[in-house]
């Protein structure tokens, strides 16, 4: 469950759809229920094969998910890998279930974090911890990630889905995420426009 070019390009398209339809509250960021991981984190392979052809997956799903402008929101099932860690920084809300875990290989993998991370992390935990989370990528515990500052809140695994859950991807993160942002919704008129600021876009 790797995030290719394709899944990218995808994930852009819904962010922009959602941008020109003032009826969407919130964009969310799941996994499958049926996988161990959130996501494994980016397709390197394909991203490397698609190198030459001049457009740039990752960047154009980056600037997408900093431009959103309903609210953004990610549920961690799991592990989450890479990208979705420097992801992080820029939801509005992030909630994990009491077994997920995060990992950051860049320095094993001799490649530059994404998401403007160098900036955004460090913001959040300080220089050391986030120089920390990127050269030595071991595996951080969600209990320590809620610390840091990179997740919202936790969840007990075996909490009872919310039935906003679509069928099918039923988790106890993504139903606590989808509960918070329909009550934030409906008790604060301009709440995506006010977390736009906080982002700082």
């Amino acid at each position: 469950n790797a995030l290719s070019p394709a899944m990218l390009r995808r994930a852009t398209r819904a962010i922009e759809t959602a941008n020109a339809d003032p009826r969407v509250v919130a964009v969310v960021f799941c996994g499958d229920p049926a996988s161990r991981l959130m996501s494994s984190g980016a397709d390197l392979d394909a991203a490397i094969a698609e190198e030459d052809d001049g457009t740039s997956p990752v960047l154009d799903f980056m600037l997408a998910v900093m431009r959103c402008k309903p609210l953004v929101g990610v549920a961690i099932h799991g592990a989450a890998v890479g990208m979705n860690v420097t992801l992080l920084p820029h939801a509005d809300l992030v909630v994990a279930d009491s077994g997920a875990w995060l990992a950051t290989p860049f320095g094993s993998l001799g490649i530059c974090p994404e998401f403007a991370a160098s900036k955004a992390l460090p913001a959040i935990m300080g220089h050391q911890r986030a120089l920390q989370l990127m050269l030595w990528g071991s595996h951080l515990p969600v209990e320590e990630a809620v610390n840091l500052g990179l997740v919202t809140e936790l969840v007990p695994g075996d909490a009872p889905p919310s039935p906003l859950c679509p069928e099918g991807m039923a988790t106890a993160a993504l139903g606590r995420v989808l509960d918070r942002l329909q009550a934030l919704a409906a008790t604060v008129p301009r709440a995506a426009e006010t977390a736009r600021l906080f982002r700082g876009m």
